[in-house]
C-alpha cells in the first residue's frame, strides 16, 4: 500500500489489491487508500486485518498476519486477468490504458500459502499480458528466513524489471550464491552501484 500511495502522491493512477476484513478496521484501511488517491481492489469479507506491534524495549516487530483475511483468503478469488485488464472507459467513451506496472514484496508470499498462491498468479498474469514487474524484496526474518523467500522470488527473477533490496539482503544472497560466510564487501557494494 506504501507504494501505491506514494505512486498517488506522484500524480500516478495507482490500484492497491488485497483482500481486507468488513468492519471498522478494513474502513481505516478502505478511507486511507480513497483518501490518499488510490483504487482498493480486491475484496472485503469477514475476518481480522493483518497487523504489527513495534515493541521497543524487546527491539524487535511483532507480526501477527497469519491469520488475517488475506492470509486466509481463497486465491481463487482474486481474478488477476480482471484486476490487470484494461481500465474502464472513460466519458468520452476511450478505453484507458492497461495496468502499466505490477509492484509486488517480498513480505506476502511469506505470510501463508494462500497468499504466496496469489502472489504467484498476479506475477504470472503481469508477465503473460506483458506488464513490467517490480519487486521491493523487504525481507521480514520474523516471518520466514532470506533462503525460503529466496527460492519464491527466483522462478520469477528473470521477468523483474526493478529490484529492490537492502544492502543486507543483497549480502545474504550473495553468501547464498557462494556457498559461504560472504565477507566480500567491495564486491557487494560494486553489485549495489
Amino acid at each position: 500500500l506504501n507504494v501505491a500511495v506514494a505512486s498517488a502522491q506522484l500524480g500516478t493512477r495507482s490500484r492497491w489489491v488485497s483482500v481486507i476484513p468488513t468492519g471498522p478496521l478494513g474502513d481505516v484501511v478502505s478511507e486511507s487508500c480513497a483518501e490518499h488517491g488510490v483504487e482498493f481492489a480486491g475484496q472485503r469479507v469477514e475476518g481480522d486485518l493483518g497487523i504489527f506491534t513495534v515493541l521497543p524495549e524487546a527491539k524487535i516487530v511483532h507480526y501477527q498476519r497469519h491469520h488475517s483475511a488475506f492470509a486466509l483468503h481463497d486465491p481463487k478469488t482474486l481474478d488477476w486477468a480482471e484486476l490487470l485488464r484494461p481500465s474502464p472507459r472513460d466519458g468520452s467513451g476511450n478505453a484507458r490504458p492497461t495496468r502499466s506496472w505490477l509492484h509486488v514484496t517480498g513480505i506476502t508470499p511469506l505470510v501463508s500459502s494462500n497468499a504466496l498462491k496469489s502472489w504467484n498468479n498476479a506475477i504470472e498474469q503481469a508477465k503473460q499480458l506483458g506488464i513490467p514487474i517490480s519487486l521491493d524484496l523487504n525481507h521480514r526474518k520474523q516471518l520466514g528466513s532470506l533462503e525460503e523467500l529466496r527460492g519464491m522470488v527466483e522462478p520469477h527473477a528473470a521477468a523483474l524489471e526493478v529490484l529492490v533490496l537492502s544492502e543486507d539482503q543483497l549480502m545474504g544472497l550473495a553468501a547464498h550464491e557462494v556457498g559461504e560466510e560472504f565477507e566480500d564487501e567491495p564486491l557487494a557494494r560494486v553489485m549495489l552501484e
